[in-house]
């Protein structure tokens, strides 16, 4: 199964993987530190499938941007992202 990388560049920001844990994720997201925040995220699992005849394997997947409120959160302060990373970890 593919994992989630630990940094990559999206829509202009790089991302960079802070914390990974069981059930969440948190990373920085930002153009600068000036200009940085913080998502996390419940981990969640693309399944296997074929497509054109062809076998994709099963990954993690990054939240899109609907998913925002849902099942991800964005903080200004890494304090409040870290506080929610440690509430879902305890769940």
């Amino acid at each position: 199964m593919r994992t989630l990388p630990t940094y990559f560049q999206r829509k202009g920001f790089r991302y960079t993987q802070i914390l990974r844990g069981t059930k969440a994720c948190l990373y920085s997201q930002g153009v600068s530190k000036e200009m940085e925040n913080f998502e996390v995220f419940l981990l969640r699992v693309k399944p296997e499938r074929c497509l054109h005849g062809k076998i994709l394997e099963a990954g993690e997947i990054y939240p899109h941007d609907e998913a925002f409120g849902f099942w991800a959160w964005t903080y200004r302060r890494y304090e409040d992202a870290f506080a929610k990373w440690q509430l879902i970890e305890s769940r």
